[in-house]
């Protein structure tokens, strides 16, 4: 991370930025003390200020109960039936170019996608082999974005609003996020429930059981 024109929050958010009816969340929860530690050593107060919701200030949350074998599944299942698949380079550009509120997309993407002022809304899954390359304006996604791979967000306005996660099963996951922009990640309720519909749905078929309910870090 790079200054501090960035805000990572829990507090719920309607997906048109105003203030949600849910309950808030921590801005950040990870699995391990290790990866807790690293986020709290690479953060100056400053930018521990910027990370925001549930709980003591900064709003990093340690949670031993996260199963990457369940968020593996996850990924899986999502992974299987895309609206979109991506094996090379892509450039998205336009407003809904990554799907609208009214018509989600889940897009996975296994080589670089390279986002200039463009929104989106659905699910976006960048694999281990994938890139989302936000270099232009990012302004608007609604949804759950999985990352497994690399997310340089290093100019223009980035808002997304639902949740952001990272991570998998595999012990040797390398995963990259450079924040310069002005990056703004907002929890929210509402825009998950388009991620909700689609994981359910025709989009892999995940149990209706599994709830999205946290932000993985």
């Amino acid at each position: 991370v790079s200054g501090s024109a960035f805000l990572i929050t829990g507090n719920d958010t309607d997906a048109d930025g105003g203030a949600g009816g849910g309950v808030s969340l921590p801005g950040m929860s990870v699995s391990s003390l290790a990866a807790y530690n690293e986020i709290m050593s690479s953060l100056n107060a400053s930018q521990q200020a910027r990370v925001q919701g549930a709980g003591v200030s900064p709003s990093v949350q340690l949670d031993a109960t996260m199963d990457a074998d369940a968020l593996q599944t996850f990924f899986d299942a999502i992974i299987a039936n895309p609206d979109e698949y991506y094996a090379g380079d892509h450039t998205a550009t336009g407003e809904g170019s990554l799907g609208t509120p009214g018509n989600p997309k889940v897009i996975v993407v296994d080589g670089v996608l390279d986002v200039r002022n463009a929104t989106g809304a659905g699910i976006l899954i960048i694999t281990e082999s994938g890139q989302l390359d936000a270099r232009g304006n990012f302004d608007n996604y609604q949804g759950l974005i999985l990352i497994q791979g690399s997310a340089d967000m290093t100019r223009g306005n980035i808002n997304i609003y639902g949740a952001m996660m990272f991570g998998g099963d595999n012990p040797s996951l390398q995963i990259d996020i450079d924040f310069r922009g002005n990056v703004n990640i907002h929890y929210s309720s509402q825009a998950l429930e388009v991620a909700q519909s689609l994981a359910n749905g025709s989009a892999g078929g995940v149990s209706s059981n599994f709830t999205l309910v946290s932000i993985y870090d």
